[in-house]
């Protein structure tokens, strides 16, 4: 089995990740992905931690585990800044 090491993803326009580009950079080690939603902050659902997993999936893969169609992938949302 082959190994692919990320040192660095930058996200943007995918899924739920919209214009403003979401940036990883990856050390060695084990990985926990977490986030703040900024508009209820009480909540960490719905903040694109799986559309994070996701991207790094296709660009390894150029498939989805839950779309079919390429027009699905593309966010159109504008950045929340």
């Amino acid at each position: 089995m082959k190994h692919v090491n990320f040192r660095h993803v930058e996200i943007r326009n995918f899924l739920s990740i919209g214009d403003a580009p979401v940036s990883l950079d990856f050390k060695p080690g084990l990985h926990i992905i977490t986030g703040i939603n900024r508009d209820k902050t009480d909540r960490r659902n719905g903040i694109g931690k799986t559309s994070l997993i996701e991207s790094v999936y296709f660009a390894v893969d150029r498939k989805s585990t839950r779309l079919n169609s390429s027009h699905e992938w593309i966010s159109r949302m504008p950045s929340s800044a």
